[in-house]
């Protein structure tokens, strides 16, 4: 598994944005247990409004919301080189890297400082990441409500009843997604990212 792990640490660390888009865009959230495709990519896309929307409610600046909003679309970037694995894998699984032992989390985290590095992004700020965790939540409670049969109860099986603490969050009133075609996934990933660079 060593030379594995390696070769995902070092294509991330030649990443370039073309290619986390494509493979954002034929990924679907949830391990496809959802009523239509809903990629990784669209996902990204929603995040990043929401955070931008979030960073203007709490006053900030219009260029720091744009930098939210950018962290925001770019918080699952690792998912296009490990895929989207759902959340009590994530929770659970340890890798050995190395000498070291990682968490799945701990791992991810490094993968995402190669491609911030490669892309060449600003490191994210500790409200950024605060806010990008909450929108993320928040986002998710809005794909149970319009993605998952039977209103956010989803198909019963543990690609959706994670064992995600949403305690304390709500979906952003008036908010909807759906899902699209890959390649318009794609470029709308594209074009947000050229917007918020």
């Amino acid at each position: 598994m060593g030379p594995g792990i390696e070769s995902i640490e070092a294509a991330c660390r030649q990443a370039n944005i073309k290619r986390i888009a494509r493979s954002l865009s034929l990924e679907c959230r949830w391990s496809g247990a959802l009523s239509s495709m809903y990629s990784v990519a669209s996902h990204s896309v929603v995040v990043s409004f929401r955070c931008e929307e979030l960073a203007l409610l709490a006053g900030h600046s219009v260029a720091a919301a744009k930098s939210a909003a950018l962290h925001g679309l770019m918080h699952d970037a690792a998912e296009a080189y490990t895929g989207d694995l759902i959340t009590p894998i994530k929770d659970a699984a340890l890798l050995k890297v190395g000498n070291r032992v990682l968490t799945w989390r701990e791992w991810e985290d490094g993968l995402v400082r190669h491609i911030y590095r490669a892309i060449a992004l600003p490191k994210m700020e500790a409200w950024e990441k605060a806010l990008v965790d909450r929108a993320d939540v928040e986002i998710l409670l809005v794909e149970l409500e319009c993605l998952t049969p039977h209103q956010g109860h989803g198909l019963g099986g543990p690609t959706i009843d994670t064992d995600l603490d949403t305690e304390g969050f709500t979906a952003p009133e008036g908010w909807v997604v759906a899902g699209a075609p890959p390649e318009e996934a794609e470029a709308d990933f594209l074009a947000r990212f050229e917007e918020l660079r």
